[in-house]
């Protein structure tokens, strides 16, 4: 009983810890392209180690990109759909060309 009580305690301490506290923020550097078919396109980025990213960018973010072309971008990392399939995706904070 009082098992259940602690770790019902920690679950929600937990729950009431502020977002911020939980958000992975990552920098990266790879290949940018844009893939898929109009109108359904992401702006990706592909890691050496050959993850992928997709970049949720500001329009104006994504009409400056020139691809592909390797970037460094930090973002917030999250986990979502595009196409049916399950990818990381990278809130953009900064992207600049590598190098």
């Amino acid at each position: 009983m009082r098992l259940s009580i602690a770790l019902l305690m920690v679950l929600v301490s937990s729950c009431s810890a502020p977002r911020a506290a939980f958000v992975d923020r990552i920098t990266i550097e790879g290949m940018v392209s844009v893939r898929g078919n109009e109108p359904f396109t992401a702006v990706m980025l592909e890691s050496e180690g050959h993850n992928l990213y997709v970049l949720r960018l500001e329009p104006a973010d994504r009409a400056a990109l020139l691809t592909p072309q390797r970037y460094r971008v930090t973002g917030i990392l999250s986990v979502d759909e595009w196409n049916g399939v399950r990818l990381a995706f990278l809130d953009v904070e900064r992207l600049a060309p590598a190098g």
